[in-house]
């Protein structure tokens, strides 16, 4: 519910970059099902004869990912499902929280840079998850730092901000006045 601006890029489809090029491998089946086996060199899908995936892994020497898809429904998707939630409707952006004071703050950054180029950090579980969900290279080495900050205490409206190198590094779903805190 907290971002509820659309993103200002254009939407990606995983699935089908991921299998593109790919080549039928014949016939299997998901829970049962059938359905025809594609398969590119880091990607493969189960397509039902309706042409929907039952299944679709991607990967490479760092590990797979698995989806299984059951109860697979073919149709016009209801006008209601794209309707915004009452939180973007009627509470967006959310007002700061009227916290008076500094909060002191113990962050975690798996970027090895200088304070002036400081970009991203997290609490110990938000940086574990950002640093495992991220595809590195065989081998690679993380560099990870540990910062306390004073931070002003009134927190405002969590944004999801794009590295410099994506999209100009933009921020979509913040108010533009206080620091967001998930």
């Amino acid at each position: 519910d907290a971002v509820c601006q659309a993103a200002p890029f254009p939407p990606a489809d995983p699935f089908a970059d991921s299998l593109r090029g790919a080549q039928s491998r014949g016939m299997s089946s998901v829970g049962g099902e059938p359905c025809e086996l594609w398969a590119s060199d880091h990607a493969s899908s189960c397509v039902g004869a309706d042409g929907v995936p039952r299944a679709f892994n991607v990967g490479g020497a760092d590990g797979m990912l698995e989806y299984s898809f059951s109860d697979v429904v073919v149709g016009p998707v209801d006008e209601a499902e794209f309707a915004p939630s009452y939180a973007c409707a009627h509470r967006y952006p959310a007002p700061p929280c009227e916290t008076p004071g500094v909060a002191k703050l113990e962050l975690y950054s798996g970027e090895p840079r200088s304070v002036e180029n400081f970009k991203q950090a997290g609490d110990a579980l938000g940086i574990a998850a950002a640093l495992c969900s991220v595809r590195r290279a065989p081998g690679s080495q993380e560099t990870l730092s540990k910062w306390q900050v004073d931070a002003n205490s009134s927190w405002g409206q969590l944004a999801f901000c794009m590295p410099p190198e994506i999209q100009e590094g933009r921020c979509v779903g913040h108010s533009g006045k206080h620091v967001g805190r998930a």
